[in-house]
């Protein structure tokens, strides 16, 4: 039985060579966190008491994270690759292209589905006899 972390996106940021890093917060059970610490050894970036993992290839919003054999740390796409493979098997008939658009429509639709709107940041309130900048 295979480790799953979970792994959640918080943000990324561009590199000065231009790759772009997606960064996750990992979590899990104590077990899977002392591995993926084990695994990451002294690349192990830690921020505020939460462990991240750090990939150029987008994960999605959320992810299972394993360690391969070899002690790295990745998303686990054996999902993806098995209807890729399906996909793969029926290519070139109707029910490889529907295949291959419905995996098209999770991927790309997910990424533009609409998210919960945010809290607006409370606006503080104008001092009494304080100037108003605000038509400015």
């Amino acid at each position: 039985m295979k480790i799953k972390m979970k792994g959640k996106k918080i943000r990324q940021y561009r590199k000065d060579n231009g790759n772009l890093v997606h960064v996750y917060a990992v979590s899990g059970t104590d077990a899977e966190i002392a591995l993926f610490e084990e695994c990451q050894g002294d690349n192990l970036v830690v921020d505020e008491d939460t462990p991240l993992w750090f990939t150029v290839n987008y994960a999605g919003e959320s992810t299972d994270l394993i360690a391969t054999s070899k002690g790295n740390i990745i998303a686990d796409t054996s999902k993806m690759d098995a209807a890729m493979s399906l996909a793969d098997q029926y290519s070139g008939t109707p029910t490889g292209d529907a295949i291959a658009a419905k995996i098209a429509d999770q991927l790309v639709g997910s990424l533009f589905s609409p998210k919960q709107a945010s809290q607006s940041a409370p606006q503080k309130e104008a001092a009494e006899g304080g100037e108003d900048f605000g038509a400015l």
